[in-house]
């Protein structure tokens, strides 16, 4: 693997993750952001977009159902609170890290079937129209880059990538993307060729048994090209906000288990970590992975040691890194138990210099627990 010359944070992140405020008006914030820092944690990764049903940050008046939360030229303004919310985080010690969609980022141009991703419909036997713009396509690339260019023009203190940078295993099949990989690898995409051994699931979606060479040769062109547009995006950051942390956000599978990962997300940890990246999350969500993977709790346990392990070894030094794990169970929007969170939590401390994220940070999450794991 090459030399990547990056620079980590400075300190390891204890971050908290918010998908909403959990705080009515700024005073209230301000209290809550008080709390934070008392527990021992040091970045607010914050959601700076808002998708149709997504919960409004709650300091924001909506003059859009879609969008982002701060100023910019290309995709509809929810509200311009970004500042605002900094400028508190920043006043109590908190790094501020906006957390960022892009795939998904299509506010506007939704009904552009020009511009949407196509994923190839089993069914059917062609491709249909999927969730989300086309990545890959040049016009959609510029208007990104834009838009994170605009965003660095803000005081924030470090960038993730949301977890919609990826393409599944029958995304994407948009015309002009069949074309583009024709014109770079003198190779067509065949989906006839691609899928051997496809079985209904249910629910629409389709188990596949085999994919052919050609298709691990797609796989890894998309692979490359997403990896190319996030150091894209990483680059427009740093014309406005030179040398901040920017990070992708990794599915347990690309450490874990990773010709899935290739397969079903276009996602490949070594790749990864060779690029430029400041660092890379590891979404270690336990009761998702317990469940998918059909995994007792000792289990569950080397599992997680496992993958771990492994994105320590990718990234080449504990800054790099940052695990992720949930504080909320996604099937039944339940807390989980501080007991039961703090047990996984722990296999962090085998690991020093490691970082760390809690996601979401709800008004439930139990900041004593916080502190007994980001205190020490």
């Amino acid at each position: 693997m090459p030399v990547v010359k990056v620079h980590p944070p400075a300190e390891p992140i204890r971050a908290v993750q918010l998908l909403t405020l959990a705080a009515a008006n700024y005073p209230e914030l301000e209290r809550r952001f008080q709390a934070f820092r008392a527990a021992g944690v040091n970045t607010v990764v914050l959601r700076v977009f808002h998708n149709p049903g997504d919960r409004l940050l709650e300091v924001a008046q909506a003059r859009s159902d879609r969008g982002v939360y701060f100023q910019n030229s290309q995709l509809p303004v929810v509200d311009d609170v970004l500042r605002p919310i900094v400028e508190l985080a920043h006043r109590h010690g908190l790094r501020l890290f906006a957390w960022m969609t892009t795939r998904y980022a299509d506010y506007g141009v939704e009904d552009n079937v020009e511009l949407r991703c196509m994923a190839y419909d089993f069914a059917l036997g062609r491709p249909a129209p999927a969730r989300g713009q086309s990545v890959l396509l040049p016009e959609v690339q510029t208007r990104l880059v834009r838009v994170f260019e605009e965003l660095a023009r803000y005081p924030i203190d470090g960038v993730l990538l949301q977890d919609d940078l990826m393409l599944r295993h029958h995304e994407d099949f948009n015309p002009r993307v069949q074309n583009l990989y024709r014109l770079t690898t003198g190779r067509a995409m065949d989906p006839q060729g691609f899928y051997r051994g496809v079985h209904p699931r249910g629910n629409g979606k389709y188990r596949v048994d085999h994919y052919s060479p050609e298709f691990w040769q797609w796989s890894r062109w998309k692979r490359d090209r997403l990896l190319d547009l996030a150091e894209r995006l990483r680059e427009a950051v740093h014309r406005g906000r030179p040398g901040i942390p920017v990070g992708l956000n990794l599915y347990y599978e690309t450490a874990l288990q990773p010709e899935d990962a290739l397969a079903w997300f276009s996602q490949d940890l070594e790749a990864a970590a060779g690029r430029d990246f400041e660092f890379l999350c590891l979404m270690l969500y336990h009761r998702q992975m317990q469940k998918e993977m059909s995994l007792t709790p000792r289990r569950l346990f080397a599992v997680m040691n496992s993958g771990t392990e492994r994105l320590l070894a990718a990234a080449g030094e504990p800054g790099r890194a940052v695990l992720k794990f949930q504080t909320v169970d996604w099937e039944t929007g339940e807390s989980i138990p501080s007991a039961e969170l703090q047990r996984y939590l722990g296999l962090a401390a085998r690991y020093p210099g490691v970082s760390l994220a809690l996601v979401p940070a709800g008004a439930s999450l139990d900041l004593e627990m916080v502190s007994a794991v980001y205190s020490h």
